[in-house]
């Protein structure tokens, strides 16, 4: 299973579910990782410059602070979804099922 979600404990019809999510989930973010880790590179190369322009820093900075907000949205929608599916999980078990890593420039 990719999802990283330590399925021990599940049914495979959950853990089959929770791949199912991962891969759905993972897929629609991708290229949203990648503009974020290009936006970054923009932005250190902004401050590394000569001369920075403060404006323009803060232009890359509201640019990637937009991509992280869409990220944030994607994930809580993945983890509500997640949730469902594990359902039957004991709270703090659910709770201890993270995102696998999948985000966040992976």
């Amino acid at each position: 299973m990719g999802s990283g979600q330590g399925t021990s404990n599940l049914s495979q019809e959950q853990a089959n579910k929770l791949d199912e999510l991962y891969r759905k989930s993972y897929q629609e973010t991708e290229a949203l990782r990648k503009e974020m880790r290009e936006k970054r590179e923009e932005l250190a190369s902004l401050f590394r410059s000569d001369n920075p322009d403060k404006n323009l820093i803060d232009q890359k900075i509201n640019e990637l602070n937009r991509l992280e907000s869409d990220l944030d949205e994607k994930m809580a929608a993945y983890d509500v979804e997640r949730r469902k599916i594990l359902a039957s999980e004991p709270p703090e078990q659910v709770r201890n099922k993270g995102w696998g890593g999948m985000y966040y420039g992976q």
